[in-house]
């Protein structure tokens, strides 16, 4: 059974912070398998990237998708490696030129 789990719209900054982040408490959930949908809203591209942890801190991050420009578009991440935590990092693909993000998160 797939379920709703969290659903947050997040603006970009000139730079990856901790911040402007989106994240998630995995562990809490007792999951096998989170999908992500991460939509631009249409205003200025922006450039994400998302990461898991296994601490509350990100000490040591693991790249679980490499940075990407969304422009007026989309991806689904599906993640089944089982971390703690994951965020989605968002920073301005252009400086000064600020950007929207809805990032909606499933699982089941």
């Amino acid at each position: 059974m797939v379920r709703e789990l969290d659903s947050e719209t997040v603006t970009s900054t000139n730079a990856y912070s901790s911040t402007t982040d989106f994240v998630l408490k995995w562990v809490s959930y007792n999951l096998n398998e989170l999908l992500f949908d991460i939509q631009e809203k249409g205003v200025n591209s922006v450039t994400i990237k998302v990461e898991g942890s296994f601490d509350e801190d990100f000490t040591n991050p693991r790249e679980i998708k490499e940075e990407t420009v969304l422009s007026d578009s989309g991806i689904y991440e599906s993640l089944s490696n089982r971390f703690n935590f994951v965020r989605v990092r968002v920073k301005s693909t252009v400086a000064d030129v600020h950007g929207s993000l809805q990032v909606n998160v499933s699982g089941g």
